[in-house]
């Protein structure tokens, strides 16, 4: 099943997975560091933060369709929204901002609105945060395993100087 055609008459509308998909992404990766965690509470459609509830299909997900108007097309000032050359929206307020990222999300290789840092770094999601953990666990394992191949390669090379000094007729132990 397809959303209703956009205005674009070559654009046939979104899946309906991906009205499932995307609040997912949005709220795994929701983490406003001006807000503390026990004041946030996200949903499937909305984002409530320190009692102001967000609508996100009203404010956020406007039509993310090629050729089309995307919510971090705009910009608000003054109480409106304007149209600003990037694709992303910060939230000062929160001290998070919303953009467009294209990349794989529940196997889903396509454009996606997501949040992002004050670095401007996408926030990673809960499947991304395990890949990360996972690699910092193989990275620290790597390299584990590499210093202990050294002590045994040095141990090895005592091992053997001291056999030499014996052959040569000294008491390594003297030494």
């Amino acid at each position: 099943m397809y959303d209703l055609p956009s205005e674009n008459p070559e654009e046939p509308g979104l899946p309906d997975q991906f009205h499932d998909w995307q609040p997912q992404l949005l709220s795994q990766t929701f983490r406003p560091l001006a807000v503390p965690p026990a004041q946030v509470l996200t949903a499937a459609d909305a984002f409530e933060v320190g009692g102001v509830r967000t609508d996100v299909a009203g404010a956020l997900l406007c039509a993310l369709r090629p050729g089309g108007r995307h919510a971090a097309d705009l910009s608000l000032e003054d109480g409106l929204y304007k149209q600003q050359q990037d694709s992303r929206l910060w939230i000062a307020e929160l001290g998070i901002g919303l953009g467009l990222w294209t990349g794989t999300f529940a196997d889903w290789e396509r454009r996606w609105l997501r949040w992002y840092d004050s670095e401007g770094r996408w926030i990673p999601s809960e499947p991304e945060k395990i890949a990360q953990e996972q690699q910092r666990a193989d990275q620290e394992r790597q390299r584990a395993e590499l210093a202990e191949q050294r002590a045994r390669e040095a141990e090895q090379r005592v091992q053997e100087l001291n056999e030499r000094l014996k052959a040569a007729g000294i008491d390594p132990e003297g030494l």
